[in-house]
């Protein structure tokens, strides 16, 4: 068995750009696993001002020797099989060098299409020099222009000596161009830099043929990012063709390149006449002749810096396989890709390799839903973030993998779920389903609007209940940032995903579940030790590596009962023993505080027999458990009945500040936040008042009230009753009407607490199914 002699595996070279695309033969092919090209302005005037001040450099004397730009590294793999590797293709148009781009197509893409417009500018410039020159100062510059024109023509063409046109794109987009021997480039190339690039070789032909009497090179779709970054460049070289009147500019004037610059550099030798003739200009009085004079001189030094002194390194390792583990590496440190798009690769080369390519693949069907996920986000720390979630949350419903958001980790992990191997297919395609799947219930959480009336759309061929209740629970545990969550629920919605008749119900059931067991367990105890839970749960029991099918609802629910009672949670009486204290404000979150109090204002009704205290109503009584109330502004806010901060010589009963009594969830209900802003801090019976109006739909009945008040020494705030009466549900009060004029005080918050709890309970224990 030979050895592998590293040294020689990662051939290294570095080239200034000209010398890098003239290679003989040589065009670049971007494959399908890369991102579309995504540089936006931001990249290109970086890019372009980098030039403008290695010109500034270079009419230094003391820098100009050593003054050149690393534009970073190029990856790339000589395609030794192109009549299988390369698709979509004509055989007849394959050039004799393919370059596989692995990494830098951004900054190869984007100098082809600079070179487009300084190919444009110089045309025009040096169209515009008289014809009869008898000094010859015009002819040698034309003569330099026409020079420089050949380079640039290197850098967004490929000349393959054969076809119609023989000038081809210099680098296209696997699976959606090909070079074509003799076709329409509107066929043949579709990606938005290959068309521009032919369009400009057309229009060049064209132009140098006569047919065009004008070099006409497109301007690329205005609402893509190709037409917005040529607009740029357009924008920066006009910057550079009228620097010799821009004496604040940033790009140096003609005289100081003439006199800073090696003639060599800027014309390729020597032209003493040419330089005296230039510096007699007179920058005040210049005619239209010498301003095209002084604008083609500013682009050669703008054209020398770019193709003589910007460089890459590039990096031609031996093996494929070598530049895709290189490709990741490097991009596992620092740059913006995921490990979701750095996991791509491996899927596309093993498609390639083991089956009939991705292309139209299986494979390429999930990770399309995929790619649709991360592509929703617009910038790299959105879908960074978005990566993070994502694959923490996949690896436990997968296999139970506690996953960290380190990238190495998350890559590790992508490659030893996806194995090499033949024989390793059926692995292979089981995961990306999963991990497909994961993307699109992803994508329904995250699209996720309460204002359609369903978390999920699928949802909406449920009954009425569901329908309701579902997307509230789901909601709810958003809101209340209960991120496990999804760990579970994403097992339940791969059945949607594979149209499982039961599995719309199976998960809106599910959903539930997990709201009860949320719900019953923060009510009594903090997060500690929840999550565990839903980790312990997956991995040794629903997770896909152990469950091969869509779970039950049922089998979740009996999971929970045993988590509950292994925290002695299991009983109404061991709940209720420590819920009471612990449903309280300050130690519940808000969500689920207001989360029991719509369960227990749903279908209840004032308890003639118990003042204050709701009881059971009949079926549609007073429906709370609806996504449309959950978001409402009338019930947004928690309200403080006994305020938490009383004033001076109120009323209020001092035993409710004993043991924190007016946090508990007694003493709260819902308000709208203006209401809860205006009534917060006021004696019982003013609250009563404003309870009242709140509660009294009949609007003579409402302005009764104010009188009343008025009788008892009251005058309540006009604003705040239109407030009130705008409100639309207050079934929820009703119970605290009924105190009316009686006393607020520990016992009855107690009492309230406990039946609180005792609904609680029984609502939430029947989502779970408890005896």
């Amino acid at each position: 068995m030979s050895s592998v002699d590293v040294t020689r595996s990662f051939p290294t070279q570095s080239y200034p750009v000209a010398d890098y695309f003239v290679r003989p033969g040589a065009a670049f092919y971007i494959p399908l696993y890369q991102r579309e090209y995504s540089w936006d302005n931001d990249n290109v005037e970086q890019l372009v001002d980098d030039v403008f001040r290695g010109v500034s450099a270079l009419i230094d004397t003391k820098s100009r020797s050593n003054t050149i730009r690393f534009l970073g590294t190029i990856i790339t793999v000589t395609e030794a099989h192109p009549h299988q590797n390369i698709d979509p293709k004509d055989p007849t148009a394959l050039p004799t060098r393919i370059e596989k781009v692995i990494d830098g197509q951004q900054r190869l893409s984007t100098i082809a299409l600079l070179a487009t417009a300084l190919f444009d500018r110089l045309t025009v410039h040096a169209s515009a020099l008289q014809k009869d020159d008898q000094d010859g100062y015009y002819s040698g510059l034309n003569e330099t222009a026409d020079n420089y024109k050949t380079n640039l023509l290197e850098v967004f063409s490929i000349d393959l000596r054969r076809g119609k046109p023989n000038l081809k794109p210099v680098v296209i987009r696997g699976s959606v161009d090909q070079w074509t021997l003799t076709g329409k480039e509107e066929e043949n190339y579709h990606s938005d830099i290959a068309l521009h690039l032919a369009g400009c070789i057309r229009s060049y032909l064209n132009h140098k043929s006569g047919v065009e009497l004008k070099l006409n090179f497109p301007k690329g779709k205005k609402d893509s990012l190709v037409g917005k970054n040529l607009k740029l460049i357009y924008e920066k070289l006009k910057q550079v063709e009228q620097a010799h009147g821009d004496s604040e500019g940033s790009f140096p004037s003609i005289g100081d390149i003439v006199r800073g610059m090696n003639q060599s550099d800027l014309w390729l030798y020597d032209r003493p006449e040419l330089f005296n003739h230039i510096l007699s200009f007179s920058v005040t009085g210049l005619t239209n002749q010498q301003k095209h004079v002084c604008s083609l001189v500013q682009l050669f030094a703008f054209c020398h810096y770019l193709l003589r002194r910007c460089c890459f390194t590039v990096i031609e390792p031996e093996d494929e396989t070598w530049a895709f583990d290189m490709f990741q590496s490097l991009n596992a440190t620092g740059t913006p890709l995921t490990s979701v798009e750095t996991f791509k690769p491996l899927v596309v080369n093993f498609a390639d390799r083991y089956d009939n390519g991705f292309k139209g693949s299986e494979s390429e069907k999930e990770f399309q839903s995929i790619d649709n996920l991360m592509n929703s986000k617009q910038t790299a720390a959105a879908k960074s973030k978005m990566t993070d979630a994502f694959l923490t949350t996949f690896a436990l419903s997968f296999d139970g993998e506690k996953l960290s958001s380190q990238f190495s980790d998350q890559r590790n992990w992508l490659v030893r779920s996806y194995p090499d191997g033949q024989e390793k297919g059926g692995q292979r395609s089981n995961f990306l389903k999963q991990m497909g799947h994961m993307a699109k219930y992803w994508s329904a959480v995250d699209r996720f609007g309460i204002s359609t009336g369903f978390a999920i759309p699928e949802l909406i061929s449920t009954d009425e209940k569901t329908r309701k209740e579902a997307p509230l629970c789901f909601k709810y545990l958003q809101d209340a940032g209960h991120k496990m969550a999804h760990t579970v629920l994403s097992r339940f919605y791969a059945g949607i995903c594979i149209d499982d008749p039961k599995s719309i119900e199976n998960f809106a059931e599910a959903i539930k579940a997990v709201a009860a067991f949320f719900t019953l367990w923060r009510s009594a105890k903090s997060n500690s030790g929840l999550d565990n839970v839903y980790r312990r749960i997956l991995k040794e029991n629903l997770c896909w590596i152990k469950l091969q099918k869509t779970p039950e609802a049922t089998q979740l629910k009996d999971l929970f009962k045993i988590a509950l009672a292994n925290e002695s949670l299991g009983t109404l009486a061991d709940w209720k023993g420590r819920a009471i204290t612990n449903l309280s404000y300050d130690t519940a979150p808000n969500a689920v505080i207001r989360f029991a109090l719509f369960v227990t204002a749903h279908d209840t009704m004032a308890d003639p027999a118990n003042q204050g205290l709701m009881k059971e109503a009949a079926t549609g009584y007073s429906v709370y458990l609806d996504p449309d109330r959950w978001v409402s502004k009338d019930l947004e806010s928690i309200e403080h009945v006994a305020p938490q901060k009383p004033s001076d010589g109120s009323s209020w009963s001092s035993d409710l500040y004993d043991d924190d009594v007016y946090d508990r969830i007694g003493n709260l209900t819902l308000l709208p936040i203006p209401i809860n802003s205006s009534a917060g801090n006021k004696s019982w019976l003013e609250k009563w008042y404003y309870y009242r109006h709140l509660a009294q739909g009949d609007i003579q009945e409402q302005m009764k009230l104010a009188g009343e008040a008025s009788n008892d020494g009251l005058i309540l705030s006009p604003p705040t009753l239109e407030k009130l009466q705008a409100a639309k549900y207050a079934q929820h009060v009703v119970p605290l009407v009924e105190v009316a004029k009686g006393a607020w005080d520990k016992q009855l918050v107690e009492k309230r607490t406990d039946r609180i709890c005792d609904l609680v309970w029984k609502r939430m224990g029947a989502w779970l199914a408890m005896s």
